[in-house]
C-alpha cells in the first residue's frame, strides 16, 4: 500500500482517503478507486446523524469495541482496498495491544489515532494530557505499531504535533484543516477560511521542513465540495485529502433529500 502511495506522490497524483461510517460507503469507495478507507467511532456518529464531535467525549460506548465488531464489515466491503481503523489508546479497559493485534488478523491494513485528544486545547486539553490519556499517549501508540510493521496514519492538528508524529515514524500524516465560521455551527472560536487555510499552510510547511519525503495529506469537516479540495491544495500543497463528511454525509443529505422532495411532488397514484 505505502509503495502505491508514494509513487502516486512521486506522479503528483492526488491521493483520496474516504471516511466510511457504514460499510456501504466503504464498498462504494472501493468501487470508485478511493485509495483507502478510514473508519471511526466518530465518522459512525456522523452518519447516525449525530455530531461527530460527541463521539470524542466518550459519549456512545466504547470505541474500541465498537470498532472490533464492525471490523469484518469494512474490511469484507472494501473488498481489498486498505481499511485504516480508529483505536483510542486511552480507553482504560481495552490492552491496546492486543487488541490491534486482532485487529490486523480480521485484515485491517493500519491504524489511525482516532478518536483523537489532538483536538482539545486550553485547560481542559492540558488536564487530558497531566492524567495521561492525551495526545502522547497516541503519539506512543503509533510509535509502537510502525515498529511492529503496521502501517500507520496521525492525525495532527498543531505544528508540535506533526514534529512528534514525524518522530514517532508514522507513515502518512493527516493535517487538519479547523471549522470556518461557515461550518463552526456555532463555535465562537471558528478562523475565517484564510485563517484556516493559514493554519494548514503551516502544518504541511512544519512536516517538509522536518521530512519531505512523508506522505502528508489534509482532512477536515470544512471541506465539503471537490471544487473546494481542488482549491485549499493548491494553497496547502498538501499530498491528498482524507473526507470526513463530504463523500458520505454530506452527499447522502443533498441525495436522499433531493430523492424524496421529487417524491413529495408527485400529486397522484398510479
Amino acid at each position: 500500500m505505502l509503495e502505491l502511495l508514494k509513487t502516486k506522490r512521486m506522479r503528483n497524483q492526488f491521493i483520496l482517503g474516504v471516511g466510511a461510517g457504514i460499510p456501504l460507503t466503504a464498498k462504494i469507495a472501493h468501487d470508485t478507486g478511493a485509495d483507502f478507507i478510514v473508519t471511526h467511532k466518530e465518522e459512525m456518529f456522523g452518519a447516525d446523524g449525530r455530531m461527530p464531535v460527541i463521539a470524542r467525549a466518550g459519549y456512545g460506548g466504547n470505541c474500541n469495541e465498537i470498532i472490533m465488531e464492525q471490523a469484518d464489515r469494512y474490511v469484507a466491503a472494501a473488498n481489498g482496498t486498505p481499511v485504516f481503523a480508529g483505536v483510542g489508546p486511552a480507553e482504560p479497559y481495552t490492552n491496546v495491544d492486543r487488541f490491534t493485534e486482532k485487529l490486523l488478523e480480521k485484515g485491517v491494513t493500519g491504524v489511525t489515532n482516532y478518536p483523537t485528544a489532538g483536538g482539545w486545547v486550553g485547560s481542559y486539553g492540558n488536564g487530558i494530557q497531566m492524567a495521561g490519556v492525551g495526545y502522547s499517549l497516541e503519539v506512543e501508540y503509533l510509535r509502537r505499531w510502525s515498529r511492529r510493521g503496521a502501517v500507520t496514519l496521525g492525525y495532527c492538528f498543531e505544528p508540535d504535533q506533526v514534529k512528534q508524529m514525524l518522530d514517532a515514524g508514522v507513515d502518512i500524516l493527516s493535517l487538519y484543516i479547523p471549522r470556518t465560521e461557515n461550518e463552526s455551527h456555532g463555535w465562537d472560536d471558528a478562523p475565517s477560511e484564510d485563517k484556516a487555510v493559514e493554519a494548514a499552510i503551516e502544518l504541511v510547511e512544519t512536516a517538509r521542513r522536518e521530512d519531505k519525503d512523508r506522505i502528508i495529506l489534509c482532512s477536515g469537516a470544512t471541506i465539503h465540495e471537490v471544487s473546494d479540495i481542488h482549491k485549499y491544495l493548491e494553497d496547502i500543497k498538501a499530498d491528498g485529502y482524507i473526507s470526513d463528511e463530504s463523500v458520505e454525509c454530506v452527499t447522502i443529505d443533498r441525495s436522499v433529500s433531493e430523492t424524496v422532495a421529487r417524491y413529495r411532488r408527485l400529486n397522484t397514484c398510479m
